[in-house]
């Protein structure tokens, strides 16, 4: 995946994720996000579980998204006859501090 055939990682050595918007309350939150991948900018919509403690915020969920939708072209290999799934999942658990919001 990070041959030049497919993430081109010594081009685009980084995969950039931003909120843009953020819905829903008691923990459960449906967040818009921006993922940035290769030079391809993608709008995602992905659900969200937050916790909060007294000095962290954390975020923590699954979504799939296709990786054409990401500007990427599945892996293909012997004319065809091995495809890599369009269809990615990811999963996503983060955590930052209070004081960094």
């Amino acid at each position: 995946m990070l041959s030049d055939r497919v993430l081109n990682a010594d081009v685009y050595p980084v995969i950039t994720m931003e909120s843009v918007d953020i819905v829903g309350s008691d923990r459960q939150y449906d967040v818009l996000l921006k993922l940035q991948v290769l030079d391809h900018t993608s709008l995602v919509r992905a659900p969200l579980l937050l916790s909060l403690t007294e000095n962290r915020v954390c975020a923590k969920g699954r979504f799939s998204v296709n990786q054409t939708h990401l500007g990427i072209t599945p892996l293909s290999v012997f004319m065809g006859a091995i495809n890599v799934a369009d269809e990615l999942v990811i999963h996503v658990d983060v955590c930052t501090l209070k004081s960094y919001l």
